[in-house]
């Protein structure tokens, strides 16, 4: 794992306590009793591809997840600022739970203007991912080109997790989930458009 200033120096915007702790405990009870449906992957030949991806995409209440929404709304002059440019709304959130076993194999949010199975995905400039919970082994988040070398390009750095930590990047920067080894990963996630 690396530091978060680490990260912050490579580009990423990092929010730490973005939501308090005992909201995060509360969004995974209720992730955890919902019930759940597979993640569905973009772009791919069949929405659920196992293959690249095991999670459950869960509801939470309604208030919750339009708090969360309203959330990372605000941050849109924020995360213009740090990225460059303009941007357009906020895709709802999804609330994901990765059980042991679960992974996203690597991957970029954004999708090429010419994949049409993409939908809203092509217009993608930058992704979120809100922690809920850190009581998992496994399931790191990892970010990979954060340092322009090429003996550097393919590594992955993991960021190190802790309860209401928000993290923002770019959405063709290639990243993965690795596989949660114990426990359940629990993670709002989002997008800005361009």
């Amino acid at each position: 794992m690396y530091s978060l200033d680490f990260l912050r120096k490579r580009g990423l915007f990092i929010r730490q306590e973005f939501l308090p702790g005992s909201r995060c405990a509360k969004f995974c009870v209720q992730m955890r009793a919902a019930e759940r449906e597979e993640a569905e992957v973009y772009g791919s030949a069949t929405p659920v591809n196992r293959a690249v991806r095991t999670a459950w995409e869960v509801a939470i209440a309604d208030a919750d997840a339009a708090d969360v929404r309203q959330r990372m709304a605000a941050l849109g002059p924020d995360l213009a600022d740090h990225f460059g440019g303009p941007l357009a709304g906020c895709e709802e959130p999804t609330f994901l739970l990765y059980g042991a076993g679960g992974f996203f194999r690597p991957h970029r949010d954004r999708a090429s203007r010419t994949d049409e199975s993409a939908g809203d995905a092509r217009a993608r400039r930058v992704s979120l991912v809100l922690f809920l919970n850190d009581d998992y082994t496994g399931g790191a988040l990892t970010l990979y080109g954060l340092v322009d070398d090429p003996a550097w390009r393919a590594y992955g750095f993991a960021v190190p997790v802790e309860p209401g930590l928000l993290v923002a990047f770019s959405s063709d920067l290639l990243h993965e989930v690795t596989p949660v080894v114990d426990g359940e990963r629990c993670t709002a996630v989002s997008w800005f458009a361009a």
